[in-house]
């Protein structure tokens, strides 16, 4: 049984992440010629102050564009409720 682990910062929407796990399970069940009731994907999000980007936080490196990306989750998960 495959397992891919996949670590990204936080703040991409629900509906990303489900996409990405649909669109890797495919990939791998082709490449591996494995039933992709098999395989398994886990999505570890980190928070930007614990990823460094060359030796800093990505919270500073990045920070517009990690505001930015949250608050537009955070803004289609309110309006999913």
């Amino acid at each position: 049984m495959p397992l891919i682990q996949i670590t990204i910062l936080e703040g991409r929407s629900t509906a990303q992440k489900h996409r990405l796990l649909r669109e890797i399970t495919a990939v791998v069940a082709t490449v591996l010629e494995a039933p992709k009731e098999r395989i398994r994907v886990c999505i570890h999000e980190v928070h930007p102050d614990c990823w460094g980007i060359a030796g800093e936080p990505a919270s500073e490196v990045r920070a517009a564009e990690i505001k930015a990306r949250a608050a537009a989750a955070k803004k289609a998960t309110a309006r999913k409720k």
